[in-house]
């Protein structure tokens, strides 16, 4: 009973846990002076998807 329950906290923990990224930079650069974009990058696997 032990191991299934750990074996069970183990597979939910590592199911639940996910790398966000957030990433911001001044626009100037891009003759947008003034503005500031903001991206949201999620790690799914092996790759980012931003959002």
């Amino acid at each position: 009973m032990k191991k299934l329950v750990l074996t069970f906290l183990i597979f939910l923990s590592t199911s639940s846990l996910s790398e966000n990224y957030i990433c911001s930079h001044e626009l100037s650069r891009f003759d947008r002076p003034g503005e500031i974009e903001t991206v949201t990058y999620e790690r799914i696997g092996t790759s980012f998807l931003a959002n």
